[in-house]
C-alpha cells in the first residue's frame, strides 16, 4: 500500500523468495505451501532508501475448486512512509 503511486525518484525493488510445498507427511499438509519473501525498496535516482519488507505466506487448496491463503507484511521504513504490519485471509476458487 505504500508504493500505490511511483515516487518522483522512481522505486527500485530489489527482492527474493523461498517456497516450499509440503509432501509426504500426511494428508492434511500435503499440498500446504509456505513462502517467505524480502523486499529492499529504494529510489532509481538521487540514493534515497525508502525501507524494507517481510513477507510470510502460508496456502492451500481444498475441495478440488478453492484456496485459502494467510499472509503477513511487514513494512519497515527508512526515510519514506511509516512502518505497517498488516496480516490477511484470501479465498479463492477457480471453475
Amino acid at each position: 500500500d505504500k508504493f500505490l503511486t511511483t515516487p518522483a525518484t522512481g522505486l527500485e525493488d530489489i527482492y527474493g523468495s523461498v517456497f516450499y510445498t509440503f509432501d509426504g507427511i500426511d494428508e492434511v499438509i500435503d499440498g500446504t505451501k509456505i513462502g517467505v519473501i524480502y523486499h529492499d525498496f529504494s529510489a532509481e535516482t538521487g540514493g534515497m532508501d525508502y525501507g524494507d519488507e517481510w513477507n510470510a505466506v502460508i496456502s492451500r487448496n481444498f475441495l478440488e475448486h478453492y484456496s485459502v491463503m494467510l499472509k503477513f507484511a511487514d513494512y519497515d521504513a527508512d526515510s519514506f512512509a511509516t512502518d505497517t504490519q498488516k496480516v490477511w485471509v484470501v479465498l479463492g476458487a477457480k471453475f
